[in-house]
């Protein structure tokens, strides 16, 4: 019975050694920064069963550093289940909102017509169709002008309104393929 009793302490004991040198190579690993290897370490030990308060936090102190703003806030949600008196760790999960509220701006609804509307076509279709549109209004206007021909001006109108809209479009996709590029 003693010799049992025995090895339930050595194991017991090996354990919490190694769960203490894992703790502080993961501490290590966060100061260097690696928080990557930091996180996988803090796993390990909690893969022991061996969990606190101080390894949650931690690990979500590595995930905000590495801007996994969800994954942080969840660990710091854990931090205070073990411990309530964490006040540090509320703070953590305030500033992961803010982040999160700032990465997910919602768009308006102008913007995802304007969006759908210019993604409907390329640029060289949206530059072909603007040229054809100018041409025709350059055509109408010289038709009405100097050849006297009948040409109401809500064609006119029409016809301009189009062709900046169709400029708009065409100068949208440009910037924004400019920006995805860059």
């Amino acid at each position: 019975m003693r010799l049992l009793i025995f090895l339930f302490f050595v194991i017991f004991y090996n354990n919490s050694q190694s769960a203490e040198r894992l703790f502080n190579k993961a501490d290590s690993l966060f100061n260097i920064p690696n928080y990557e290897e930091a996180i996988s370490t803090y796993n390990s030990i909690l893969e022991n069963n061996l969990e606190s308060s101080e390894i949650y936090y931690n690990m979500g102190l590595c995930y905000f550093q590495i801007k996994e703003f969800q994954k942080a806030k969840h660990q710091f949600k854990k931090s205070i289940i073990l411990n309530p008196e964490l006040k540090i760790a509320e703070e953590r999960i305030i500033h992961c909102n803010n982040k999160l509220l700032k990465q997910k701006r919602p768009k308006l609804l102008t913007q995802i017509w304007r969006n759908k509307i210019r993604n409907l076509w390329t640029v060289t279709i949206w530059f072909s169709v603007t040229i054809l549109v100018q041409t025709l209004l350059i055509l109408l206007i010289v038709l009405k002008l100097f050849y006297n021909k009948k040409i109401p001006n809500t064609y006119l109108i029409l016809l301009l309104f189009s062709s900046i809209l169709f400029y708009y479009f065409v100068s949208s996709l440009i910037i924004h393929n400019t920006n995805i590029l860059s």
